[in-house]
């Protein structure tokens, strides 16, 4: 028996049925923790698929990587697109012991403003249409990131994603709901796709994209050809040039002011992706990097840097208690996220809030763990000196090679379908809704500024080895559901899959990127056939002054852990999580 049919032997249950309760537990296990050397982890089979393809052909995780994303643009086109959206990577390599990220996300056109909305858009950015899009610049993360790393020809690497377009797979049931209750706002290339002969496609129906396949062939000439006699990084520029200062952008442009438009070329000529420093903490001798801002990053090194202060095992998993501390803790991250994060170009984060010394300072004089709190408090002014003014839904995957080597990515078009619109097989982003119209806030549009992103994985180092990736969609609750499922890990000891399964809740109090506080003291607490948090937990939550809220989920959670010399990975059973290990 071959690898590749090794492989298939030990890739995770996709049928989503409960299974029984542990002894010791109030979750229920749907699936075993999947284990390898080398994984791959998607939120569907054919994105973990395309990844193991590639590890099995002798490609490293950063070759993988790229695999997965152009799969995941096919298979979860409703959530992500490598050229039609925005990418925050983080990954870790072996060999160097260095832990890197890499930043894709777009800016918005030169010519829009708040002005410029308040004429043309009635002072609201719509959420849908041609107004909706930024520029995107993910497609330059990824070829900057692999101009550094990469070590396969990009031909190789798209092509089980060109297969799968061209070809098609089965709509599944996650696609099939919401084809059907995404169609809204949708042009008529994305409905010929999603909708041919009229009818919206159906699970078992076959899926195929052949504008998005014929896309990814001519990338992987492009690179071909500009590698010839050079190396593969030329080939990579080549690519990326092809869709930023060549015949693709010229393409792009022209199709978005045929439509109403306000792209320019300038805005495709003058991009470029970055190479950026992880933030990082140590919790408990566990070392957690995030990516930096524009990405939410500081609200999980912030919440972990105040939660240190905490005996949280001694308070119990999901008690009232537990509940309670990490919901303030998160609250405060939140409305430091709300109120000071944007383009690091245009402002800086204040270095302060991501300090041990902040978060003693919060623990000890904002957090009441025996009661909800009235307000989210900032922290004390002197924190905040170096803040500087500088001028004017999603998808998780990750992947580990038997070297050692971690890519962790979220990346995404915004709201489902993104802006609705497609063009060539690209579905375009609806990502200028999470900027401010208030020019008095960070987040405030200007052209060629990028706006806060949700979008942020995580890898966390033990012993200065490679032991755990972790990320999650779900907008502003990312950084909450990553929290929980880290302290499963570290403070619970819990295994990967039941640390995934395990009831998670959210606070809704600080409200999103875009927005100011919306529910005071409400969270949202997990509720489905799968699990929940105890009824009695749920009251005394009440009890301390918290309304509270039933939601069916708080994100999708994917997250492996290195034991033992092996990768073991938990994969959500609420969306089409799935897992590849060899």
């Amino acid at each position: 028996m071959n690898k590749k049919a090794l492989a298939a032997l030990v890739l995770s249950a996709t049928v989503l049925a409960a299974g029984a309760a542990s002894a010791n537990t109030m979750y229920y296990k749907t699936r075993p923790t999947i284990s390898g050397k080398v994984v791959a982890h998607g939120g569907s089979p054919a994105v973990a698929k395309a990844g193991m393809e590639i590890l099995l052909q002798g490609g490293t995780a950063f070759d993988a990587a790229m695999a997965m994303a152009a799969a995941q643009s096919y298979s979860e086109v409703m959530m992500c697109h490598i050229f039609g959206g925005d990418l925050q990577l983080i990954g870790y390599d072996a060999k160097a012991k260095k832990v890197f990220s890499f930043n894709g996300t777009g800016w918005a056109p030169k010519k829009s403003s708040i002005d410029y909305h308040m004429e043309k858009t009635n002072a609201e950015i719509p959420v849908k249409g041609i107004y909706s899009m930024h520029m995107p610049g993910e497609w330059s993360g990824w070829m900057t990131f692999l101009a550094k790393y990469g070590t396969m020809p990009l031909d190789k690497l798209l092509a089980p994603a060109e297969k799968m377009a061209r070809e098609g797979i089965i709509t599944d049931d996650f696609l099939a709901n919401m084809i059907k209750g995404g169609s809204e706002g949708m042009n008529d290339e994305a409905k010929a796709v999603f909708w041919p002969n009229g009818e919206a496609l159906k699970a078992g129906d076959v899926y195929k994209n052949v504008a998005y396949a014929d896309l990814l062939k001519t990338m992987g000439e492009v690179a071909a050809k500009g590698a010839e006699g050079k190396t593969l990084a030329d080939g990579y520029k080549a690519a990326e040039d092809y869709f930023y200062r060549g015949p693709l952008a010229e393409e792009i442009v022209k199709w978005n002011n045929e439509n109403g438009g306000d792209f320019s070329i300038e805005d495709f000529n003058e991009f470029h992706a970055e190479e950026t420093t992880p933030i990082t903490t140590n919790y408990r001798g566990i070392d957690v990097y995030c990516t930096p801002p524009n990405s939410q990053g500081t609200v999980l090194i912030e919440t972990l840097n105040t939660l240190e202060n905490f005996d949280l095992k001694s308070m119990g998993l999901n008690s009232a208690k537990y509940i309670n501390v990490i919901t303030q803790a998160l609250q405060i991250a939140i409305n430091h996220r709300n109120r000071f994060s944007a383009d690091p170009r245009f402002f800086k984060y204040p270095e302060g809030l991501l300090t041990k010394e902040f978060g003693k300072d919060i623990a000890k004089n904002h957090i009441f763990p025996d009661k909800a709190v009235e307000a989210i408090p900032l922290g004390e002014e002197k924190y905040f000196v170096d803040y500087n003014k500088k001028g004017p839904d999603t998808t998780f995957m990750f992947c580990a090679d038997e070297a050692g080597n971690i890519v962790a990515v979220t990346h995404s078009i915004n709201h489902f379908f993104g802006s609705g619109m497609m063009f060539k097989g690209i579905m375009m982003n609806d990502r200028r809704i999470q900027y401010s119209l208030d020019a008095d806030l960070p987040n405030s549009l200007y052209p060629h500024k990028r706006t806060v992103q949700t979008i942020t994985p995580s890898i966390a180092l033990k012993n200065g080895e490679a032991y755990m990736a972790f990320g999650t969609p779900n907008a502003d609750r990312q950084e909450q559901t990553k929290l929980q499922g880290f302290l499963n890990i570290v403070e619970f000891g819990l295994r990967p899959q039941a640390a995934v399964e395990t009831p998670r809740v959210a606070t809704d109090a600080a409200g999103d990127t875009a927005s100011n506080n919306k529910h005071p003291k409400q969270i949202s607490y997990m509720v489905n056939y799968l699990t929940q948090i105890d009824e009695k937990v749920i009251k005394e939550l009440s009890d301390m002054g918290y309304k509270m809220a039933p939601t069916r989920n708080t994100g999708s959670l994917g997250l492996g852990v290195k034991e033992n010399g092996f990768w073991s990975v938990g994969a959500d059973p609420t969306r089409n999580a799935y897992t590849y290990a060899w």
